[in-house]
């Protein structure tokens, strides 16, 4: 596991993938100042709402571009030959599963972090560092089910299907945020970030432990079965 993690931090040493892990969030961390000094007169509740819905609602986007770059890397390299040919093909997939949660990690880390700062720097708002650290561990752990559709979805049809439903996904995630989803609806996957958002705003956290299991459920059986597909995977159909 520790090799496939180390192998994909190779693979982008020459790429744009830091870069685009950097710039982000402090693109972010700006629009959001500036959003914060505009608007002073705005509620804080309301502020941190659109703070993170906006947040929730690009990281369908941007986990569709990044998963879709990494596996188009693999096609260009050998037309996934080299990853059809390990023995241990969910190993990898693991390993790059957690390489992305990771990174992503680090980015919210850097948005929530460099915000909160700012934040305090120009006076614009009292948010304790708790509250947007809580919130980014909200988001990462809400989109692992979304790490893992879009890994699948690159291997098997391409970055171009990746990036259509990723902007699919992001537009779900507005439709939700304006909505309130009931019964077996909120167990959509695209509607977690908002709802775990829109609960933790409102301090109805912990969540209810069934919503909780559900979701954990899910999670699991979505990776169980990626990893199932991976290994008897034989590559796409243009490539026999």
């Amino acid at each position: 596991m520790v090799q496939a993690i180390r192998s994909e931090i190779a693979k982008i040493k020459h790429t744009s993938y830091w870069l685009l892990h950097i710039i982000l969030p402090v693109a972010g961390v700006m629009l959001f100042i500036a959003y914060f000094a505009l608007y002073s007169a705005v509620p804080e509740l309301n502020k941190e709402k659109l703070l993170l819905e906006l947040t929730a609602t690009i990281f369908p986007l941007l986990i569709s571009i990044v998963t879709g770059l990494n596996t188009l890397l693999e096609e260009k390299a050998s037309r996934f030959q080299m990853f059809l040919s390990l023995k241990s093909r969910t190993t990898v997939y693991v390993g790059k599963l957690l390489f992305f949660v990771g990174t992503g990690l680090l980015a919210m880390l850097l948005l929530m972090i460099t915000l909160f700062i700012g934040l305090q720097v120009f006076s614009l708002a009292d948010i304790p560092l708790t509250f947007f650290l809580k919130a980014g561990l909200l988001l990462i752990i809400s989109n692992v089910i979304i790490y893992i559709w879009h890994l699948f979805l690159g291997f098997r049809f391409g970055l171009g299907i990746s990036l259509f439903l990723g902007v699919f996904e992001s537009l779900q995630v507005i439709l939700y945020s304006n909505i309130t989803l009931a019964g077996i609806f909120k167990y959509i996957p695209f509607a977690w970030s908002i709802e775990l958002c829109h609960n933790f705003l409102y301090g109805q956290m912990p969540l209810n432990i069934t919503d909780l299991l559900i979701m954990t459920l899910l999670t699991g059986v979505a990776l169980t079965a990626v990893c199932i597909w991976v290994n008897r995977w034989e590559g796409r159909k243009n490539y026999e």
